[in-house]
């Protein structure tokens, strides 16, 4: 794996010499824009406030490993600076982020980011004209262990993508609407036999025998019931998420820590 500080030197090489390494070129540049603020490894601001999703690349979420050195790169590749933007087949995400090519110097930002592993293939167009590039540059940085593949593909799919700690009412006497909830990232089913999940306080919760389908969410409950493919319950008899900010590890079953996501205070 290439460490933090070495990988921001690399890409303080002008971006024409990276440029020169495979990643240069554009075939129609849609506009050009200034990059306001990165939010992390694939989400940028542009000064005109619209938000840009990096087409065809999917970075660690917070807490993941990796995820601040991606978040740290691209902040190093193109915050502040000007950009051509290079649209795909489809305009926007579900979001309503505009889904882009990101090019600085006519360097492909989004290649860059899979060439140094911070980043894997992801919602890449079927017919786009970067499909080889992508590839070969992810076949490498595999091969060479480089960033994220220096890990088990499975430690980056699952992410917290909603926290809600404060229950309607009194917490202790309404567990159910104390939850999270996590989707799988992965484009194939995450396996969380033997898995677990801790507060900061070292409540530990051991997930059943589960498998989660490419794509899909569930939600875990403090409470009681049924599990079922879109609800687990922690059957706890306690709330467990602090309102006043809270820490959840997840751990795969050979207990190595998958990631670590903190909330603030509510």
């Amino acid at each position: 794996m290439i460490p933090l500080k070495k990988l921001l030197v690399v890409l303080g090489t002008c971006l024409a010499v990276l440029g020169s390494l495979g990643v240069s070129g554009f075939l129609v540049a849609d506009t050009t824009a200034h990059v306001a603020r990165v939010i992390d490894g694939d989400t940028i601001v542009l000064e005109s406030g619209e938000r840009v999703r990096l087409l065809g690349i999917d970075t660690p979420e917070r807490g993941q490993p990796y995820a601040d050195q991606a978040t740290t790169a691209l902040k190093k590749l193109i915050e502040g600076k000007q950009v051509d933007l290079e649209s795909g087949t489809t305009d926007t995400d579900q979001y309503g982020r505009l889904l882009r090519y990101v090019f600085a110097e006519n360097t492909n930002i989004n290649a860059i980011m899979i060439k140094y592993g911070l980043g894997r293939i992801r919602y890449l167009d079927s017919d786009s004209p970067y499909t080889t590039l992508f590839e070969d540059l992810e076949q490498q940085a595999r091969a060479e262990g480089r960033g994220i593949w220096g890990y088990d593909v499975h430690t980056f799919c699952l992410s917290v993508i909603e926290e809600h700690a404060n229950a309607a009412g009194n917490d202790g006497e309404n567990l159910n609407d104390e939850y999270l909830v996590f989707r799988n990232r992965c484009e194939e089913p995450l396996d969380l036999d033997g898995w677990s999940l801790r507060d900061a306080s070292d409540n530990t919760y051991e997930f059943p025998v589960v498998a989660i389908d490419p794509d899909a969410s569930f939600t875990l409950h403090s409470g009681q019931g049924a599990n079922n493919e879109t609800d687990l319950f922690w059957n706890a008899g306690k709330a467990i998420w602090n309102n006043n900010g809270d820490t959840v590890t997840i751990a795969d079953a050979t207990d190595m820590v998958i990631f670590t996501y903190t909330y603030e205070a509510l």
